[in-house]
C-alpha cells in the first residue's frame, strides 16, 4: 500500500494536474543556482512543512477547505511569487523576499494538495494519514527533482551560456505571471 501511494504521489508531479506545481516550483527556484544549495534546502523544507501541516489539518481539524479558496489561492500565490522575483534586482534575494517565499510555499502547499485530493486525481479512496503521508512523500520526491532540474538549468544558463541572472529571472517570472493570470482569469 505504501509503495502504491508513494508511486502515485511521484507520478502526480508529471501529470497534467501537477503542472501548476511545476510552474510554482520553477517560479520559486529559478532565482537560485546550485551554489545556493543551503537556501534551496530551506525552501524545500518549507514545501515539506506545508504538506505536513496540510495533512495534519485535514486529518485532525478540518476535512476540506472552501472550494473558492482552493481554486483561487494557487494562481494568486504564483502571481505574487512572480512579482517578488521581478522585484529582485540582485542575484541574491533580500531577506523579506526569502521570508515571503517560505510563506508562499506553505500557503501553496495547503491549497495544491487539497485540489489534487478533492478532484480524486490520486485514485486513493478512504484516505488516512498513512496513505496521505506516502502520497506526500512521493510528491515531495518529484518536487525535489523538478527543483534540482530548475537550479541546474539556471546554473548552466548563467555560467556556460553567460545569460544575465536578472534577465533570465525577468523572462521566467514574466512567463509565470502570465500563466498565473491565465489560470486565475481565463482558465
Amino acid at each position: 500500500m505504501f509503495n502504491e501511494n508513494f508511486h502515485d504521489g511521484f507520478k502526480l508531479i508529471s501529470s497534467v494536474a501537477g503542472n501548476f506545481n511545476i510552474l510554482f516550483i520553477t517560479l520559486v527556484f529559478v532565482v537560485y543556482s546550485i551554489k545556493d544549495w543551503k537556501k534551496i534546502m530551506l525552501l524545500f523544507l518549507a514545501f515539506i512543512t506545508g504538506d505536513v501541516l496540510n495533512i495534519l489539518i485535514i486529518n485532525f481539524i478540518f476535512h476540506s477547505y472552501p472550494a473558492k479558496f482552493l481554486l483561487y489561492t494557487p494562481p494568486v500565490v504564483m502571481m505574487l511569487a512572480s512579482l517578488i522575483n521581478i522585484s529582485q534586482k540582485s542575484e541574491s534575494p533580500a531577506r523579506w523576499q526569502q521570508v515571503f517565499r517560505y510563506v508562499a510555499i506553505i500557503l501553496f502547499c495547503f491549497t495544491s494538495s487539497q485540489l489534487l485530493m478533492k478532484h480524486n486525481i490520486t485514485g486513493i479512496k478512504n484516505t488516512d494519514i498513512g496513505a496521505d503521508a506516502a502520497l506526500t512523500l512521493g510528491f515531495e520526491c518529484g518536487r525535489l527533482i523538478v527543483a534540482l532540474i530548475v537550479c541546474i538549468v539556471t546554473t548552466l544558463l548563467i555560467s556556460v551560456f553567460n545569460v544575465k541572472h536578472r534577465e533570465m529571472n525577468l523572462v521566467a517570472s514574466g512567463a509565470g505571471l502570465g500563466m498565473a493570470m491565465f489560470l486565475l482569469f481565463g482558465g
